[in-house]
């Protein structure tokens, strides 16, 4: 599992994945996920939101690779803890 410890850190690994999905013609997926961090607002409606159109997108990209679902997984993973918490 990620060593992610702050907000800070959860938001590089997201930028480095879309960035990564990027330089891998992954175009569509990682514009969808973008589109989807937009959705945090500092409201807890917004953070589900984004949670839900994350794991959505996932679900449905037909272009991921076994290792990129994995490292989408884990992030969802410890945005499904923290919401969890609240």
């Amino acid at each position: 599992m990620m060593e992610i410890t702050n907000w800070s850190e959860y938001w590089s690994e997201f930028d480095d994945f879309c960035s990564d999905l990027d330089n891998s013609d992954k175009n569509k997926t990682a514009s969808e996920l973008r589109e989807a961090k937009r959705f945090v607002n500092g409201l807890t409606d917004g953070w589900y939101e984004f949670h839900d159109n994350f794991k959505k997108t996932i679900d449905n990209s037909k272009e991921l690779e076994v290792n990129e679902i994995e490292r989408a997984n884990q992030l969802i993973k410890i945005l499904t803890i923290t919401l969890e918490k609240r």
